[in-house]
């Protein structure tokens, strides 16, 4: 058995021929990303855990607004080529920020230049950014965090570990968590007890 995370990973994963037995975490909207085929019984040889509500989104903006009451506008950062649940993330926001009076776009962003771009901009229209929960933005973490300094710009962070490292603020899942859960599902494999298509 496979425990992946990343929608990345879960694509690669899902290509022919592999017909491993494969449980994946932390993944945004496994049924639009057609991971499984229903969340009930996702069939094939994938099942696994989401880390996305979509409620989670809407108080995401709310928060930004709560400290900055000036908040024009909301950006959504992340990379395309990692993100391919973004669009769903959006329309989320999008209602959540015209209650509030805010105009929310995305901010693609595919390296440090782009960030730091991104965080000028925001800065110039009142703005705060979203941090979408995604590889890049993991990984660039420490540019997003240093960059939204320099621009003194508000945004919010997708996971607990983020305040660790100077962030403002988080609002998510706690992520250690979902690394505790497959541990019996992968246990339980070894042993015969769940078939290699999953129910």
């Amino acid at each position: 058995m496979l425990v992946v995370q990343s929608s990345p990973a879960v694509a690669a994963l899902r290509r022919p021929p592999n017909s491993i037995p494969t449980v994946f975490i932390m993944i945004t909207d496994p049924l639009g990303q057609g991971f499984v085929k229903n969340l009930a019984h996702p069939g094939g040889n994938m099942t696994g855990f989401s880390d996305y509500d979509p409620p989670i989104a809407s108080k995401w903006v709310e928060l930004l607004k709560q400290i900055k009451p000036s908040l024009a506008s909301v950006a959504l950062l992340y990379n395309p080529a990692s993100t391919p649940f973004a669009d769903l993330i959006l329309q989320t926001v999008e209602p959540a920020a015209r209650s509030l009076a805010v105009t929310a776009h995305s901010s693609v962003c595919r390296d440090d230049a782009n960030i730091d771009a991104a965080m000028k901009f925001a800065r110039d229209k009142r703005g705060g950014v979203l941090v979408i929960p995604e590889v890049f933005t993991t990984v660039h973490r420490e540019a997003i965090v240093a960059a939204a300094a320099r621009h003194r710009v508000p945004a919010v962070y997708p996971d607990e570990i983020s305040t660790t490292h100077g962030e403002l603020m988080s609002s998510a899942s706690i992520q250690p968590t979902y690394f505790a859960v497959p541990a019996p599902m992968s246990i339980a494999s070894s042993k015969g007890k769940i078939p290699a298509t999953c129910r």
